[in-house]
Order: C-alpha cells, then structure tokens, then sequence
C-alpha cells in the first residue's frame, strides 16, 4: 500500500499547514489539517480492507490465424466467491506473442490497447467486481499462445491510496494455421 501523487499532496498541503498553525495560531489546523488526516484514515482504511483477489479467465476458445474472439476476466475473493462490494481499480491484461489485442468494439468493456514488441497490455479504468471484463483479440500466428497474468492497481475513492494485486494464473489458446482451399483444377487431380 502507498500513497499515490494525490495523497503526497494532501500530506504536503497538511504538514506546511500545521507547520503554520505552530507558528500563527491554531485556525488554520482545525481548517485543513484535521480534514486532511480524516481523508488520509479513510482512505487507508478503504485500501486495507479490500479482500485478496483471484482472477477467473474466460479463453476465447481455440481458432484459426486471422480470426477474432472475445475473452473475459471475472473477479472474486481468494475463495472463489464473488466480491461482496466492488471498488475502484485498474485492470491491467498482459497478451503474449501471436495474438494481437483488437480495439474495443460493441459489447465489449471500454478498454485502452498499448501494443508492444512481446506483449500487449489491455488496460480497463472499472469497478472491480461489478461485472466482467470483456475484450477483443485476433489471432495473428499459430501455435500455443499465453493470456495473462492480470494486475489490479485498487485506490480508495479519493485517489489517496493504493495498493496492487499481480493475479496468479494463465490461460492458453490454440492457434490453427490459416485454412486454404484447393481450386477445383486441384482437386481433380
């Protein structure tokens, strides 16, 4: 758990602030410092109880190169069971070589693709634990390839605190060669 940029600010502003307060008077620490540190407990406390999280992979199923399918990410606790409250979190999906990640279409979860050399990350802004994740992938090179491992960066609602959670577990899809049809001079032979 750490502060994020947010919560290094709030800290700064309360600090210079009581600092203040010893030296001209105690005004300005009932005005800012103590709801800074009410904030800063809250958000602690929201991030320390979040439940420890597994992550259950839908593959898309096995295809052929040049074909596209959708996978989905659930979440629950570490025993199997679904959240009891969502909170406020980024997804982050790693896609290995040979499958390309697609641009988010109808039906899909809003997402963002960065695309690199090896891997290919799909990153979702969401709720964690409301619905699942859903996203487009297309088939570019046959052979075995490897869907995750997911992380979860979770912050408490005011952006204070964070914590991140790398998820165990991987999924593997099955990618057949391209399939090319005989002309008819072909199969007459």
């Amino acid at each position: 758990m750490s502060l994020t940029t947010r919560g290094r600010g709030v800290v700064a502003i309360a600090v210079v602030s009581f600092l203040l307060a010893l030296l001209f008077g105690a005004r300005s620490l009932n005005a800012v410092v103590v709801p800074a540190a009410v904030l800063l407990l809250a958000a602690y406390v929201q991030v320390s109880r979040l439940p420890t999280l597994a992550v259950e992979r839908e593959p898309p199923g096995d295809a052929h190169v040049g074909e596209e399918r959708v996978a989905e990410l659930s979440f629950t606790d570490k025993d199997g069971e679904p959240l009891e409250r969502p909170f406020v979190g980024s997804v982050t999906e790693r896609i290995n070589e040979g499958i390309r990640l697609c641009e988010p279409a109808e039906g899909d979860s809003a997402y963002t693709v960065e695309h690199g050399d090896e891997v290919d990350e799909a990153r979702f802004e969401t709720a964690v634990g409301n619905e699942p994740l859903r996203y487009r992938l297309r088939y570019e090179r046959r052979g075995e390839h490897q869907l995750g491992q997911a992380s979860v960066r979770a912050t408490d609602v005011f952006g204070l605190m964070e914590t991140e959670f790398r998820l165990r577990g991987t999924s593997s899809v099955l990618v057949y060669p391209q399939v090319h049809y005989l002309h008819q001079w072909g199969r007459e032979s």
